[in-house]
């Protein structure tokens, strides 16, 4: 899991980190700029959200949905909550901000060489700071068209969720000249299988049985999450 390997991709929330990142920033965001009318947009959205969940709508579909959220807000506004965010956070979540399983293993590719590289659906912006703070190499993560210093709520393709993950960690390992033998994914769901099978081995991280039983029948690592 860890001989020969010169790129490290990593999934970001609850592979990397211990929580959804991208909703845990919208209510951040949303609450911490309007305030009361903010947290009723988030709470609406959530709601929807989750009638989407019960409905089985596409992950990639949720995802567009999410970033429309942000259409027509400030830059500048936006990244200055991303680098609060991060500290805020941290003080609530504590220790477990992190997986300290996968915080272990990045330690352990950094000892060898290897580029670790962060892939996430949530926005580049948002896992930045994230990646500074572990020492991250490179990101392959959302981001958003911007008019007039403004998002626009469209994203640039691809979409880093799902297959989009698989076609981004294809694109850096030939960018970057690197063997797609001596490259190693990581993830937590069931959708992140396409990116474990662009590289040369996988690995899951979860606490859910089943999915590491699956995991292991398709031929990657199954690492339980303590």
């Amino acid at each position: 899991m860890y001989k020969n390997i010169k790129a490290a991709f990593f999934d970001c929330d609850e592979t990397l980190i211990s929580f959804k990142s991208m909703f845990s920033f919208l209510k951040y965001y949303l609450s911490g700029k309007y305030g009361q009318p903010g947290e009723k947009i988030f709470n609406d959205y959530m709601s929807n959200v989750k009638s989407q969940w019960d409905n089985n709508i596409p992950r990639e579909i949720i995802n567009i949905n999410y970033y429309k959220q942000f259409k027509n807000e400030n830059v500048d506004d936006v990244l200055i909550y991303c680098q609060k965010w991060i500290i805020d956070e941290k003080k609530n979540v504590g220790n477990n901000f992190y997986i300290k399983e996968t915080i272990s293993a990045i330690n352990r590719y950094k000892e060898m060489g290897s580029k670790i590289v962060i892939v996430s659906g949530s926005l580049s912006e948002l896992i930045q700071p994230i990646a500074m703070e572990i020492g991250a190499d490179d990101i392959l993560a959302t981001r958003m068209t911007t008019m007039n210093k403004m998002f626009t709520g469209e994203i640039i393709p691809p979409q880093t969720i799902g297959s989009g993950k698989a076609e981004a960690v294809r694109k850096y390992l030939a960018t970057n000249s690197i063997p797609r033998e001596f490259s190693i994914s990581w993830g937590d769901h069931e959708s992140d299988f396409d990116m474990l099978n662009s590289t040369g081995k996988g690995v899951i991280i979860s606490n859910d049985l089943s999915l590491l039983h699956k995991a292991e029948g398709l031929g990657f690592f199954a690492l339980l999450r303590h």
